[in-house]
């Protein structure tokens, strides 16, 4: 299965899925979508990153590696195998330390703000953010169930990056128009949806037509329990769905009914084929049409 690029809103994947053999007693609840990909860096990446405490375990090296953060002015972009985050900042350098107000405009937070503080020394920039809406941090550190994530980030060029425009917001009236009730989405035993049970660890993934890095790729995993899918990758979940199968289509029709995140309640459409024991799906964005 190949895509094409396109632009977030119409972001296209697909995957391939190994089975691992395990089977789920039940599958958690996702995390709120991309906390650990929350921050800024002029052309940056991000070596280490800490949330609530913790060094990010849900973030390992690989996964921190996969993800760059592109600055242009006061608009921005970070992007991430799972998603692509945009918005505008402003900056404030007569409190000490800094702050920083994050508005995201496109992606998965669209419309949430984050408020923060910085400090940069050379090519080097720690922020501090918290994740919850709330005033800024006080100093840079984390604590268990503080909801501040402190990150520390290195340039990588000083180069103007390209299409770097603060995001375009959601229509909130297609949005509306997109939601969806889940019915149809009840469980219905097949041999094919029971052959899909258990533990997947991701084999490749191309998003937009680009394939996402080896070493993220081996951090991904799809735990399927009846009809319920979570996917995850290092760690983090970033799909919860009810799966939907159409053996009667060649290939087989699926769709996703999403649980959470941005595209709660919406629909997502897909196909699906073996390429010998390996599961492989390609998913369009929601109110997308079905991938040919």
């Amino acid at each position: 299965m190949t895509t094409t690029p396109s632009h977030a809103a119409a972001a296209m994947r697909s995957q391939r899925w190994r089975g691992c053999g395990a089977k789920p007693a039940h599958i958690r609840n996702p995390a709120a979508y991309g906390d650990s990909e929350i921050g800024l860096a002029q052309r940056r990446k991000r070596p280490t990153s800490t949330l609530a405490g913790r060094e990010a375990a849900c973030c390992p090296p690989g996964a921190l590696n996969a993800s760059r953060i592109l600055i242009d002015g006061d608009r921005f972009r970070t992007e991430a195998p799972e998603a692509n985050y945009e918005g505008i900042f402003n900056l404030n350098v007569e409190t000490s330390p800094h702050g920083i107000d994050i508005e995201f405009v496109a992606g998965p937070e669209a419309g949430n703000w984050n408020f923060g503080i910085f400090r940069i020394e050379g090519d080097q920039l720690e922020i501090c953010l918290d994740l919850n809406g709330r005033p800024w941090p006080r100093d840079f550190r984390t604590a268990s169930g503080s909801g501040h994530a402190w990150e520390t980030l290195r340039r990588v060029s000083h180069a103007r990056p390209d299409a770097v425009t603060g995001g375009t917001a959601p229509d909130a009236q297609a949005a509306v128009a997109g939601a969806h009730d889940g019915a149809g989405f009840e469980f219905v035993a097949s041999p094919l949806l029971t052959k899909l049970q258990g533990s997947w660890i991701a084999v490749e993934v191309v998003r937009d037509g680009a394939a996402l890095p080896a070493m993220m790729v081996r951090t991904g995993l799809r735990v399927a329990k009846k009809n319920e899918i979570e996917i995850s990758f290092g760690g983090r979940a970033m799909i919860e769905a009810l799966i939907k199968l159409d053996e009667r289509q060649n290939p087989v029709a699926v769709d996703y009914f999403n649980l959470g995140g941005m595209g709660k309640g919406t629909v997502q459409h897909g196909i699906f084929h073996w390429a010998g024991e390996d599961a492989c799906f390609c998913m369009g964005a929601p109110g997308q049409p079905r991938p040919d």
